[in-house]
C-alpha cells in the first residue's frame, strides 16, 4: 500500500542521516503483501560447472601476433571414427606444441579431418556382406566423437583451402600445413620422397610397418628422427574401424568402448539392434556444407 511504501522510504532516509547501526541501511522486512519475508540466500555455486570450450576460431583469435600455427589434415573413411584416429591428432599436437621435432615449436595446432566419399567406400566394401556407413552418418559421428576438442574439426575442403581460409581470417598469424598418414600408407606409396617445404608431412608409426618406414627414410638420406618437413611420430596401437564394426554387430559393448568414444559406441550399438533407436545422428540437410569451427 501507499502507507507501507512511505514507511520504507522514511526508514531509508533516517538510516542515511545516521540513524542506522554502523551507517548501514536497514529496510523493513515486511513485504508489500504484508507478510514478513526472509532475505534470499545467494545463489549456490556449482563446483562441478565446466564452462563450454572455446571454438577453434576463438582460440586462434586469442593468440598474439606472429604466433606460429600448425594445421594438421588427415583424410580417411572413418567408418566410424575411432579413438585411434583421434589419438593420432593428439600425439601430433603434443609433438608440435612441445617443439620436440626438427619442425620446432608452434603456439597452436589446428586439426582437420576430412572424409572419403561414399563411392570410395562402396568400392572398398565390394564383396563384403556389410554396408558402409553413409557420408552424413560418418560426418555426424566424427563431430560427436571430437565435440570436446575445439582444435579438431571436420572439414569438407582440401588442406590447402583450410590453410588459405585461416590465413585470410587471421593475417597476423603464420600457418604451416602438415598432411598426416600412417606408416603403412607412407611405405606403400613411398610418400617420404614427396616431403618438402611445400608438402610437410607427419607420419604415425603402425605395428608391422614402422621398421620399413625407417629403412625407406634412410634410403633417401633422411635421419631416423625426421626433418622439419617430415615428422615421425610414435608407433600407435592399431585401433581399426573394422574391429569396431565387428564388436558393434556382436553387441560387445566392453570391447567397443576401448575402440570408440562413448557416444559413438552407444550410437553404433543402437544402430545394430542392441538398445533403443539410433538417435542423435541427424539426416543430411539439403545444401548443408557447414562445419564446426
Amino acid at each position: 500500500t501507499d502507507a507501507q511504501v512511505g514507511a520504507i522510504v522514511e526508514a531509508i532516509l533516517q538510516q542515511l542521516h545516521g540513524g542506522g547501526v554502523g551507517g548501514g541501511v536497514s529496510v523493513p522486512t515486511t513485504a508489500f503483501n504484508g507478510a514478513a519475508q526472509p532475505s534470499a540466500p545467494p545463489p549456490a555455486i556449482n563446483p562441478q560447472f565446466v564452462p563450454p570450450p572455446k571454438s577453434m576460431h576463438q582460440e586462434l583469435g586469442d593468440l598474439p601476433a606472429n604466433s606460429g600455427v600448425a594445421v594438421i589434415a588427415m583424410r580417411g573413411s572413418f567408418c566410424p571414427v575411432t579413438l585411434g584416429h583421434v589419438r593420432c591428432f593428439e600425439e601430433a599436437r603434443t609433438l608440435l606444441l612441445g617443439g620436440t621435432t626438427p619442425a620446432g615449436a608452434y603456439s597452436y595446432v589446428a586439426g582437420f579431418m576430412s572424409l572419403n566419399n561414399d563411392h570410395h567406400l562402396r568400392s572398398k566394401f565390394a564383396g563384403k556382406r556389410e554396408k558402409p556407413l553413409p557420408f552424413h552418418q560418418r560426418r555426424a559421428l566424427l563431430e560427436l566423437g571430437t565435440a570436446q576438442l575445439p582444435w579438431l574439426n571436420f572439414s569438407q575442403q582440401r588442406s590447402s583451402q583450410d590453410v588459405s581460409r585461416l590465413a585470410a581470417q587471421f593475417p597476423a598469424l603464420t600457418f604451416h600445413s602438415f598432411d598426416m598418414n600412417g606408416s603403412d600408407d607412407v611405405v606403400k606409396y613411398q610418400k617420404y620422397k614427396w616431403a618438402g617445404p611445400a608438402r610437410r608431412m607427419i607420419t604415425m608409426g603402425r605395428p608391422g610397418s614402422t621398421p620399413k618406414l625407417l629403412r625407406g627414410m634412410q634410403s633417401c638420406g633422411m635421419p631416423e628422427g625426421g626433418t622439419p618437413d617430415f615428422i615421425v611420430g610414435p608407433e600407435l596401437p592399431d585401433i581399426s574401424s573394422t574391429l569396431a564394426r565387428t564388436a558393434s554387430r556382436k553387441g560387445d559393448r566392453a570391447t567397443l568402448l576401448t575402440l570408440l568414444h562413448t557416444d559413438v559406441a552407444e550410437w553404433m550399438l543402437r544402430k545394430d539392434g542392441h538398445g533403443g533407436p539410433a538417435e542423435g545422428v541427424p539426416e543430411p540437410q539439403p545444401g548443408d556444407s557447414s562445419h564446426r569451427r
